[in-house]
């Protein structure tokens, strides 16, 4: 089977649906088409209704020919090909795109003098035409074209600017970065590239994290303008979500085009913390990478063997991708949870993985995930939540009920036998093992700290008695950190009160481990103390802890934590938490805040880099379908403001100043549509009037008098014209309904989650929640959808709470 040419691969992209690819391939055509077939097939798109593809059509056609010799209009008339008529005389397209020597002085005066003879569907020829044969001289007539005209026919224009008037660039690239174009805005990049490489790079990021396929695939056509060791990261963060397939075969192409094998390390790091679907894509491209290499010389066969590769991974990066699962598993969709607790699953006998599932027990975050890799009850399962003292059997109630029974010591065990053991003791068995788990509880000596946290977390889970009280409160004073931290949450859930009258000195608490479940738990008693130690744990070194103070954060009122994770998004390093802060700032829109997302400064990290360009385009598109009543909490947007310096404002060409041009412009383009549309319906309606007046004036009936009527409620009309905002159909965005629902969770004071026919609502109660809930209550709710945010909640502010009775 004979290998495919490059002309043949952009004939085949002339079938796509993706307008954007089928232009980019007429134009690409036009560089290397050279055969007769392609000019059949190129003919014909000549004719087309779309004045894009016509012209670039009518361009390549027209470039083909003169590699062939022939001429264009004898060739169509030969093969009885269908093409457009062109005006007689000097002022028709193919003059332009093919002038004869002698016409090109008269063309130059033409254009110069008397531009205003020039027909609006000839200018995008004249823009070809001056990119051959023009000069600086014709700068103003470039520039003028530029600023008026952002669509695809604007390209012969830009090209004739980087050819002959580098000069109008920085003035004309605002307004062609804010094309609705992505081939626009990909070319405009790269001149952009050549002035300002660092902003050029916020506009390309934004580009692949479009959620248009079309953009992202503009992206990549331009991916090798920018440094290789942030494009790949760029392509492979890109992959481990993208469903395009041809998004993905464009991702491949790049990748492969420049093997490597950081780059085929990097997929590895992805593909167990992947879906399923995802993780076929990796596997796919991984393969075609150590393919690659071996092909360029750049490895042997053998070496490049993907088996030899994952062995090589296993070796160099598998601690620091097990270092990283923790942090992927405390925010990570289902899916993705699921395709990482599989891997670990699968792996759980390997020592690194042992030391791994350990380490989440003591993460908040992934306690319960800790909890499920080991067959134990998750805590709600469990049944592990506050509770009053006078709902606890005292210790003389529980030795009398067991009186009878012997209380045993296991056999002489190890140590992590006699654990095991401990963590199989439930209320059914613990009567027998009471006296040994209470004096392992007690043990004053700390001879054996991992087996006296043990104990403790065995009577909080079996022995809910006043001595397991006491010997908490003793634990708190105890030099090991995992002591401390079993008799912490042994108090949380038997005596808060204790801690929160010692709050201030728990907070003092030199492991970071146990204090950011001491500033989890301040949060509900004071959240301004909290905020404080969160934002020292923002600094931490440990990722974990930066996800675990986010999460906290997320706790709080965003108007007191609104400038902390603005620049805390700012100079982050790891995606994961840099998707917690998004998501964060997505459920609490404001224009403010998008202002001070759009001065962020560019990101170290191209994952990161990613997140932030998604956040901002799903924010962007959050805030211009928010109700013109929408009004921010209180203070909010001052916060956010004074959040970051406007570093890029004086810049035309940034990210901010561009997306207030892009809707402006768009704003413009629909009132002249209304106003178009408001002129023709007006003509017709006067030219119906005339037509008809004589016969109506003939055929008027006597005028007969009617009962009045009321008028003609106006109601439906507002309900079909209700606006949306990505909310389900059966809402309709910023209109009162009442639903019923499980809690699934109560986040805060103020808000909760709501389970309402399998879709998740977060219900936000401004002067807070109008009475107490919690996990699995039924209720009855009056909200008001907003949105829908990424991950699929539906976002909605309270305005009645009650619960369902029984």
């Amino acid at each position: 089977m004979s290998e495919i040419t490059p002309e043949q691969e952009l004939l085949n992209q002339l079938k796509t649906d993706k307008r954007s690819i089928k232009i980019q391939a007429i134009v690409k055509l036009s560089r290397i088409g050279k055969t007769e077939a392609t000019l059949q097939e190129i003919v014909p798109i000549m004719n087309s209704d779309d004045r894009e593809l016509s012209f670039f059509a009518a361009q390549a056609a027209s470039k083909i020919c003169n590699k062939l010799g022939i001429d264009l209009n004898e060739y169509i008339g030969k093969h009885n090909l269908s093409a457009p008529s062109q005006p007689k005389g000097i002022l028709n397209r193919e003059s332009f795109l093919n002038p004869s020597k002698e016409k090109i002085p008269e063309l130059l005066r033409l254009i110069r003098n008397e531009p205003k003879k020039i027909s609006q569907s000839l200018l995008p020829a004249v823009g070809a035409f001056l990119t051959r044969h023009g000069s600086v001289d014709d700068s103003e007539f470039i520039k003028s074209q530029l600023l008026t005209d952002n669509s695809n026919l604007s390209l012969p224009f830009l090209n004739a600017a980087e050819s002959i008037a580098p000069g109008v660039l920085l003035e004309v690239l605002p307004n062609l970065l804010a094309s609705g174009e992505c081939l626009v805005r990909s070319r405009a990049i790269c001149a952009l590239q050549k002035i300002d490489a660092v902003e050029a790079e916020r506009h390309f990021a934004d580009l692949l994290a479009s959620r248009n396929a079309e953009n992202r695939l503009a992206g990549l056509g331009i991916a090798m303008l920018f440094p290789y060791n942030r494009v790949k990261d760029y392509l492979i963060t890109l992959l481990t979500e993208e469903k395009d397939r041809d998004v993905i075969e464009a991702c491949q192409t790049v990748l492969v085009s420049n093997p490597e094998l950081e780059t085929a390390l990097g997929i590895l790091d992805k593909v167990d913390t992947v879906a399923s679907d995802q993780r076929n894509v990796l596997s796919h491209v991984f393969k075609y990478v150590c393919k690659a290499m071996a092909v360029v010389g750049i490895m042997s066969k053998e070496e490049a063997d993907p088996n030899r590769i994952l062995e090589l991974w296993k070796e160099q990066r598998l601690q620091s991708f097990l270092n990283d699962l923790e942090v992927q598993l405390s925010f990570a969709d289902s899916n993705k949870k699921e395709a990482i607790i599989n891997w670990i699953e699968k792996n759980k006998k390997h020592p690194k993985v042992e030391a791994l599932i350990k380490k989440l027990e003591h993460n908040p975050q992934t306690e319960d995930i800790y909890r499920k890799l080991n067959n134990l009850p998750s805590l709600a399962e469990e049944g592990l939540q506050t509770y009053n003292l006078s709902d606890i059997s005292s210790d003389n109630e529980l030795n009398s009920i067991n009186e009878s029974i012997p209380t045993d010591k296991p056999a002489s065990k190890n140590d992590e036998e006699t654990i095991k053991t401990l963590k199989s003791i439930d209320l059914e068995n613990i009567a027998q093992y009471k006296a040994w788990v209470t004096e392992l509880a007690q043990d004053e000596t700390d001879s054996n700290s991992s087996l006296k946290a043990e104990a403790i977390n065995t009577m909080v889970r079996a022995m809910r008695g006043n001595r397991l009280i006491d010997i908490a409160k003793e634990g708190l004073r105890s030099k090991h950190e995992e002591v401390r931290l079993a008799s912490f949450k042994a108090l949380e859930r038997t005596n808060p009160d204790y801690l929160n009258e010692n709050l201030s000195i728990l907070l003092k608490e030199e492991s970071e481990n146990l204090r950011v479940r001491i500033i989890r738990f301040a949060i509900k008693y004071d959240e301004a103390e909290a905020i404080k130690g969160l934002k020292h744990l923002l600094s931490s070194e440990d990722k974990n802890m930066r996800s675990n103070a986010v999460s906290c954060l997320g706790l709080c009122s965003f108007a007191h934590t609104a400038k902390l994770l603005t620049k805390q998004l700012e100079k982050e390093d790891h995606p994961v938490i840099a998707k917690q802060i998004t998501s964060i700032i997505l459920s609490n829109p404001s224009k403010g805040l998008l202002d001070a997302i759009d001065q962020l400064s560019a990101n170290s990290s191209p994952a990161v880099s990613m997140v932030i360009s998604q956040a901002r385009n799903d924010l962007a598109d959050i805030v211009e379908k928010l109700p013109e009543t929408f009004v921010q909490e209180k203070g909010i947007e001052e916060s956010i403001l004074d959040a970051v310096e406007k570093k890029q404002t004086e810049k035309p060409y940034s990210v901010a100043n561009v997306r207030a041009l892009a809707k402006q412009n768009k704003e413009q383009h629909k009132e002249k549509k209304e106003i178009n549309v408001s002129l023709i319906i007006s003509a017709l309606i006067v030219v119906l009037v005339i037509i008809g007046l004589p016969i109506m004036i003939m055929n008027m009936p006597e005028k007969e008098e009617k009962p009045l009527k009321g008028k003609k409620s106006n109601k439906l009309s507002e309900r079909i014209h209700a606006k949306k905002s990505g909310v389900p159909n059966k809402f309709r965005m910023n209109r009162a309904c009442s639903i019923t629902g499980t809690v699934e969770i109560a986040l805060s004071d103020t808000t909760i989650i709501v389970i309402h026919e399998q879709s998740k609502i977060n219900v936000k109660f401004d002067n807070g929640l109008p009475l107490s809930v919690k996990a699995n209550d039924r209720v009855k709710l009056t909200i008001v959808p907003y949105k829908t945010n990424p991950q699929g909640i539906i976002m909605a502010r309270g305005q009645k709470l009650e619960k369902e009775a029984l």
